[in-house]
C-alpha cells in the first residue's frame, strides 16, 4: 500500500517531467536559436560582441549571469553554456516549486491540486526557451516575481519583504513582469 501511495505521489508530482525537461536541456551540449551568439563567444573567448548586444538591449542581469558563466569556464573549466543550462534548470525547478506554495497559500488548493499545478507549470510550452542561453531569463525572471511577490505578502520580516522587493524590482528586466508582478500580488491582496 504504501508503494502504491509512493507511486501516485511522484506520477503526480512535477518531480517526472522535471527530469524529463532536464535530459532534454543538457543532452545537447550546444545551444539553439539566438543563444548561438553567446556559444560562438565562449569558445573564441571574446565576449565584445555579447557585452555589446546585452548592454545596448538594457538586459543587464542577463549579461551578468553570462559573464558569471564565461567566468567560471575562463577559471575552473567547466562550459559556459553548461552553467547556463545549469541556471536555467534551478529557475524552472524553483519556479515550479513556487507554484505550487502559490497554489496552496493563493488558491487554497489541496496538495494534489497544488502538486497538479506545479506539473503544469513544468511542462508549460515555455519550458523550451531554456535551451537558448538567449531566452532563459523568461524563466528565471518569472520565479524572481513569483518568489519576490510571495516575500512581499506572506513575511513579517521588514528584511524578507525588502529582499522580496529587490527580487521583483530584478524581475522588471521583462517588462511585462510589471504587470504580471502586480496582478498576483492583487491576488494575494484579496485572499
Amino acid at each position: 500500500m504504501q508503494k502504491k501511495e509512493r507511486l501516485y505521489n511522484f506520477l503526480l508530482s512535477p518531480a517526472l517531467p522535471l527530469f524529463i525537461i532536464g535530459i532534454l536541456i543538457f543532452l545537447p551540449d550546444y545551444d539553439f536559436w539566438d543563444g548561438r551568439i553567446i556559444s560562438h563567444a565562449f569558445i573564441k573567448g571574446d565576449l565584445t560582441g555579447v557585452d555589446f548586444w546585452f548592454s545596448s538591449s538594457g538586459w543587464h542581469l542577463q549579461l551578468i549571469l553570462i559573464k558569471l558563466a564565461y567566468y567560471i569556464q575562463s577559471n575552473f573549466l567547466i562550459s559556459g553554456t553548461f552553467i547556463l543550462k545549469l541556471i536555467s534548470f534551478l529557475s524552472l525547478i524553483a519556479l515550479v516549486n513556487e507554484s505550487i506554495k502559490i497554489g496552496q497559500k493563493i488558491y487554497q488548493f489541496s496538495d494534489s491540486e497544488s502538486r497538479l499545478f506545479g506539473m503544469i507549470v513544468a511542462v508549460f510550452p515555455a519550458w523550451s526557451t531554456l535551451l537558448s542561453s538567449v531566452l532563459f531569463i523568461y524563466i528565471f525572471c518569472t520565479w524572481l516575481v513569483f518568489f519576490g511577490v510571495r516575500l512581499i505578502m506572506n513575511s513579517k520580516s521588514i528584511l524578507k519583504r525588502n529582499i522580496g522587493f529587490i527580487l521583483t524590482l530584478l524581475s522588471f528586466q521583462l517588462n511585462s513582469n510589471f504587470l504580471f508582478s502586480i496582478g498576483l500580488g492583487f491576488s494575494f491582496y484579496l485572499i
